[in-house]
């Protein structure tokens, strides 16, 4: 088949999305005729051809979205492809994979005078008219157009505000590299190696947290829970794309303790320096670094399935689940657990491990293609 794939970043080292979209594009390169449509390629591949979209400003970000969806449609147009695969929100695919909740929800979760000021608000606001439009036409039910989303959770998101998308919609979950696991030895020389280059004692206890939005995904909770215990054998790994000077500190130990990386190209030399990943975040369609996580070995703190979707496919012998991701007094106790019952961290570790090693990117090009074949057939 020709496919044409679009996506405003195309980027290994972005988000979720753009990670999954590099993953799976890069497979499907390998059994058919793929050109991906970008504004930006960070890391491309040789087996797909790149087409250029031309990027006239940053901000606002609600105009760049509609100038994308309306030059990809006048490119495609001329390419005859027999797939138009998004990874972003366009008025023109054929086949989505949809990453990230629906604008519409704003809308659906507020009642009465709050939804009816919300409204009167939306009218008012440009960009909000202009998502709203997209995604409107995005997820507007056709015999053709097949939907994916990446976890359960996203699917009733989607749901809830466009409940006439259920006969288009599939999942195909994020999968794992597992090539990336490392044996005993190598793990061990990553991992001192890591702490090593950062000057974090060999025995210290290590949390993860991986987010390119801070906030959202619950640094403050994360640093208001490591104040709590103020344990100087505790230390704090930070990775990814945001402004450590908005994270406040009234700790010394912990501020001297947590150490900013900012953005990673390659995770695999990160995960090894780390005993847990820490993730309580308010919002995550999916959550793929705790797949990766668990593939490293790592023990792993996150948020239930009613915030994170990863969560309603793992359980307590695999992941310690947190019931509110904003109590930062039951984080801490998380956090002090596994600090000092090492057995108990292990076994979370080990049996994460295995489950990890069941998610592939194999299975998500299966199920990508199986909605291709429906589209085309219908």
């Amino acid at each position: 088949m020709k496919i044409a794939v679009l996506i405003r970043d195309y980027d290994f080292s972005g988000g979720g999305s753009q990670k999954y979209c590099v993953e799976l594009t890069n497979r499907l390169s390998e059994i058919h005729d793929v050109h991906v449509y970008a504004q930006n390629v960070v890391t491309p591949f040789d087996k797909i051809t790149f087409h250029k979209i031309p990027r006239l400003f940053t901000k606002p970000r609600f105009l760049n979205q509609l100038i994308f969806s309306r030059l990809t449609r006048k490119a495609i147009e001329q390419g005859r492809y027999d797939i138009v695969h998004s990874h972003d929100t366009v008025t023109h695919a054929d086949v989505y994979t949809l990453h990230v909740d629906c604008v519409k929800t704003k809308w659906t979760n507020k009642k009465g005078l709050a939804k009816f000021l919300y409204f009167l608000d939306t009218l008012l606001s440009p960009r909000m008219l202009s998502y709203l439009w997209l995604e409107h036409k995005k997820l507007k039910p056709s015999f053709k157009k097949k939907l994916i989303v990446v976890s359960g959770y996203l699917e009733r998101n989607i749901l809830a505000s466009y409940p006439k998308t259920k006969p288009y919609l599939s999942t195909a979950q994020p999968g794992i590299n597992i090539g990336n696991s490392l044996n005993k030895e190598q793990h061990k020389a990553v991992r001192y190696g890591f702490r090593k280059e950062h000057t974090i004692p060999k025995d210290a206890y290590v949390l993860l947290f991986i987010a390119h939005d801070f906030k959202r995904k619950g640094i403050h909770t994360i640093i208001k829970a490591l104040e709590i215990l103020n344990n100087d054998d505790i230390y704090l790994i930070v990775a990814g794309k945001d402004n450590p000077n908005n994270v406040t500190f009234s700790s010394n130990i912990v501020q001297t303790n947590t150490l900013f990386l900012g953005p990673v190209a390659n995770m695999d030399d990160i995960y090894p320096g780390a005993d847990t990943l820490i993730h309580p975040t308010l919002n995550d369609t999916y959550g793929m670094v705790v797949v990766e996580s668990m593939l490293h070995q790592l023990s792993v703190i996150v948020s239930n399935k009613k915030y994170c979707g990863v969560s309603e496919y793992i359980n307590k012998d695999e992941a310690v689940i947190l019931d509110d991701p904003r109590d930062a007094i039951n984080l801490s106790k998380s956090i002090d657990f596994l600090h000092t019952n090492i057995e108990h961290r292990d076994s979370i570790a080990k049996n994460g491990f295995k489950k990890a090693k069941t998610y592939t990117w194999e299975h998500t090009l299966a199920q990508t293609l199986k909605a291709y074949q429906e589209s085309i057939d219908a």
